[in-house]
């Protein structure tokens, strides 16, 4: 009986930090900036990085679905490459992603 009276206060102390984890959620969320913001692009030249992935991908055309009226952004190239550490991994709120420059030897 008092193993269950014991088991119960603590299940009550996870329930109680799990609201405080919640409450404080929203305030956590609002810091983060957002996807925009931390790549520096617009919403438009995401959607066409994203299209010209994609059809790299499929062996397309990468033209064929850019969206009218908008330069597609150069491709990012990161400074290191991904590892299994830290492929999924979130950002840390308020960090830049900075993309490096990529030269052009034949332009």
């Amino acid at each position: 009986n008092s193993v269950l009276r014991k088991v119960l206060s603590q299940l009550e102390d996870i329930l109680a930090e799990m609201k405080n984890d919640v409450n404080r959620l929203p305030v956590a969320m609002s810091k983060i900036p957002t996807v925009t913001e931390r790549l520096q692009m617009t919403e438009r030249n995401i959607l066409n990085r994203l299209l010209a992935a994609r059809n790299m991908e499929n062996g397309d055309k990468a033209a064929s679905t850019i969206i009218p009226g908008v330069n597609p952004a150069p491709p990012i190239v990161y400074s290191s490459p991904p590892t299994s550490t830290n492929i999924g991994s979130s950002v840390t709120p308020g960090m830049k992603i900075q993309p490096k420059p990529i030269s052009n030897p034949g332009a």
